[in-house]
């Protein structure tokens, strides 16, 4: 699932003027307070949020290399790979299909996610 973080209204503080906080803007300590609570409830179920190394099981042109025998419309189920890199695209296609163009190693992989 692809998540989006952001603040409404552009930047914290934006809008302020003489001390006074912009009616229309994000409260900077509320948001703070919901982003550590955020953060304390996914260490509390086990997932460290900002881990200090991502254990990447192939790089994108073994993955390449290795899955390039199967078909387009071929899935396994029971096989699953790390890879990292960086997403330079995504493109949704309709309400339960996202394309992602990840960019690793000079070599692009295009990733299906669907629901």
């Amino acid at each position: 699932a692809v998540r989006e973080m952001g603040t409404k209204g552009g930047e914290a503080g934006a809008g302020e003027e003489g001390g006074e906080e912009d009616k229309a803007g994000p409260d900077e300590g509320a948001y703070r307070q919901a982003r550590i609570a955020e953060v304390a409830m996914m260490e509390g179920g086990g997932t460290t949020a900002f881990p200090h190394q991502y254990a990447v099981s192939l790089s994108i042109p073994d993955f390449i290399q290795q899955y390039s025998h199967l078909e387009k419309s071929q899935r396994l189920e029971d096989t699953e790979e790390r890879l990292a890199g960086r997403l330079m695209g995504l493109r949704r296609a309709g309400k339960n299909l996202v394309f992602l163009d990840l960019w690793g190693d000079g070599e692009r992989l295009q990733l299906m996610c669907d629901k």
